[in-house]
């Protein structure tokens, strides 16, 4: 695309972490998103970060042993969204992928005392008849 003469946006952006994503593109997800901080060109907002730290919670922190990025990300999350379960949620599985029982309980606990609760998605199909 950059060698077309044509420059991503942010939506763009999240459209190819988001493709990374679903197919485990791990390293071309890192090189992107390093890119696109280094340059600062492009101000990735928090949908940006929550891509990124799926695919690493994912995959590349498994992986990868990159464990400590997801967290540092998750982090970030959190303190943009403090009310977000969501992102507390990604905190306490990175967590317990890296075997910290205590650090996935004490996120539950932070998330109980907020009131927060992971909300679960569903599906839901109505008969007309």
């Amino acid at each position: 695309m950059q060698e077309s003469g044509m420059e991503p946006d942010a939506i763009t952006v999240l459209a190819i972490l988001s493709a990374c994503n679903h197919a485990g593109l791990v390293k071309e997800a890192e090189t992107l998103f390093n890119n696109v901080m280094k340059e600062k060109r492009i101000a990735l907002a928090i949908e940006h970060y929550a891509c990124y730290v799926d695919l690493l919670g994912k995959s590349a922190c498994r992986i990868h042993g990159r464990l400590e990025v997801a967290e540092m990300l998750a982090h970030r999350l959190i303190e943009a969204e403090p009310e977000n379960a969501a992102n507390y949620t990604l905190l306490s599985m990175v967590c317990s992928d890296s075997g910290n029982w205590l650090g996935a309980e004490e996120v539950w606990r932070v998330m109980r005392a907020k009131g927060l609760s992971k909300s679960y998605g569903f599906s839901r199909i109505e008969n007309e008849y």
